[in-house]
């Protein structure tokens, strides 16, 4: 399992979650937007989270959430993001489908198809998506596509972004069951 600083969110978007990350700019002062259009979302995101690779066991990537007390962990070859990886993937396409989580793999739960933000984008561009797309959090990408970051609503709010409490509630709509 490839390692490097930082930690992700947990699927609660609580901010108390957010503070055991220690690595992010406005861990160290509370950012004050006054113009949200201008400010980036590398001055808001988790730098260099932890990431899995495929062939990772279920339990091993399991094990590794509950260290970094997240719910989603990026999935990558080398710096290319792959994949994500959440809790409610492993429960759900693994678990649930009687799946050994010390020989399942991580390519075998996790999603491949993300979506992702360009570093340079702003928190006003990230919130849209984010709400368009009832997305929790986010991968960032520097421009050459490798993974640099990750966006959660969790970090907007701890930044101050006004907008992160409408995203929440647009975001956090409950889904109907399927039955």
């Amino acid at each position: 399992m490839r390692e490097a600083k930082g930690a992700l969110d947990s699927a609660n978007t609580e901010p108390a979650l957010n503070a055991c990350i220690g690595n992010r700019p406005h861990d160290r002062a509370v950012m004050p937007w006054t113009q949200e259009a201008d400010v980036q979302i590398a001055d808001a995101m988790t730098p260099n989270p932890r990431t899995v690779q495929p062939g990772d066991t279920l339990q091993t990537a399991a094990q590794l959430m509950d260290e970094l007390n997240v719910g989603v962990l990026p999935v990558t070859e080398g710096s290319r993001l792959v994949g994500i990886l959440t809790d409610r993937d492993i429960v759900i396409r693994s678990t649930s489908a009687g799946q050994d989580p010390r020989t399942a793999t991580v390519a075998d739960a996790m999603t491949g198809e993300v979506r992702t933000l360009p570093v340079d984008a702003s928190v006003l561009d990230a919130i849209r998506m984010m709400k368009e797309q009832q997305l929790r959090r986010v991968p960032v990408v520097d421009p050459v596509g490798q993974l640099v970051g990750i966006l959660s609503l969790g970090d907007l709010a701890d930044a101050g972004t006004p907008e992160a409490a409408d995203a929440l509630e647009a975001i956090s709509t409950p889904a109907e069951p399927e039955r």
